[in-house]
């Protein structure tokens, strides 16, 4: 198994026009297999905001906006090839009248990978974490305030005393992290790409293999007491659903 070095994260929103059966069906059934025709691409795993993971979700001053589901993408060397790939299937498809208009991506990008962490009770190595069978996923998005004098201090509490907390939680298989660095172009509506930036944006996936929905209780309390007073900018923090092909009704009006 080659190492990753990179998750190519996008949190899509389907917008008014849309409809999540269809868009469920072209990303899991025509899209998202397309990628794996790129050697560099060797996981790639699709994960839903349902309606109950909202109210579930912490509440934050700055988010990141609606969105309804989160796609990752896992690569390795070479990243920029891979990369180069990955665009060029996207447009491929898209001049094959293949790509689904009523989406809007609220963020998207390839962040770098930092740490794989497992929990005991997990037996694998974190490494192989995200290729174990998952209920769904807690993720933290955040970014530094632009006073990053102590960054540094809280980055290491986050590894070494944030991070073991979560993975003492029942239901929390492994927690995989990413930070925004060489590859920059991580994007969002509201902020537009910077391709100098070093570690802002950073993403923790927590993988779950109990009742994400139960998880969330325990967890949510403790990423507010590990934001409380911290030099970032919290823009997400809730649990996710894993996508099962063909049940596609979270979003579905009421009988």
């Amino acid at each position: 198994m080659k190492a990753v070095k990179v998750g190519f994260v996008t949190l899509t929103e389907v917008t008014g026009d849309g409809d999540h059966r269809d868009y469920n069906a072209w990303h899991q059934l025509d899209h998202m297999p397309e990628q794996f025709s790129i050697p560099g691409v060797v996981c790639g795993q699709r994960w839903v905001l349902a309606p109950a993971c909202a109210e579930r979700a912490v509440a934050v001053e700055d988010p990141l906006g609606t969105f309804h589901y989160l796609t990752m993408y896992l690569m390795t060397e070479p990243v920029q090839q891979t990369l180069d790939e990955f665009a060029e299937v996207r447009e491929r498809l898209a001049k094959l009248g293949r790509f689904y208009e009523h989406r809007r991506a609220r963020l998207s990008g390839a962040w770098v990978f930092l740490e794989a962490l497992a929990a005991p009770r997990s037996l694998v190595a974190p490494e192989v974490i995200p290729y174990r069978p998952n209920r769904g996923i807690y993720v933290v998005v955040d970014e530094p305030l632009p006073d990053t004098s102590s960054l540094d201090e809280y980055l290491r509490l986050r590894h070494t005393d944030h991070f073991p907390q979560l993975l003492e939680v029942p239901g929390v298989a492994g927690i995989w992290s990413f930070a925004t660095r060489r590859w920059a172009f991580a994007k969002s509506e509201d902020r537009p790409a910077d391709p100098d930036a070093q570690d802002a944006t950073r993403i923790t996936v927590a993988f779950l293999d109990e009742d994400p929905l139960e998880v969330a209780a325990t967890v949510g309390p403790l990423v507010e007491e590990h934001w409380a007073g911290a030099p970032v900018r919290p823009r997400f923090a809730g649990p996710l659903l894993t996508i099962t092909p063909w049940q596609w009704d979270w979003f579905d009006p009421a009988p």
